[in-house]
């Protein structure tokens, strides 16, 4: 989480919020106080795509999408398709964002 949220802003103090704020929310510690720890396991790739996917977004290659691919695969196989779908949610308003700025920004749109 802090190396999405060291991609998102210079503030250490805001890296420390974002990371308390995800690995404390509600979701998380609800289902550690019911032992339930296969959600939290999946859960915890999610700021890896997320992190791949603004990469992918700022500068596109095949190498990216390749990772973000196999931490896509890596989240499905730890066990929550749930917490996965969540995860394809975010993934696709992200990368709506942010192939919408690189569309507005085409000097910066390198491609394959």
């Amino acid at each position: 989480m802090d190396r999405l949220a060291r991609r998102l802003s210079e503030a250490i103090g805001a890296r420390f919020v974002a990371v308390a704020v995800f690995w404390f929310s509600g979701y998380f510690i609800s289902r550690l106080d019911t032992g339930i720890v296969l959600f939290a396991l999946t859960a915890a790739w999610l700021p890896w795509i997320v992190d791949l996917a603004v990469s992918w977004t700022q500068t596109p290659s095949l190498r990216t999408a390749l990772w973000l691919a196999a931490a896509l695969a890596m989240q499905l196989l730890s066990g929550a398709p749930q917490v996965h779908f969540y995860t394809w949610l975010a993934l696709i308003v992200w990368l709506a964002i942010g192939l919408r700025r690189a569309k507005d920004r085409p000097e910066e749109a390198a491609g394959f």
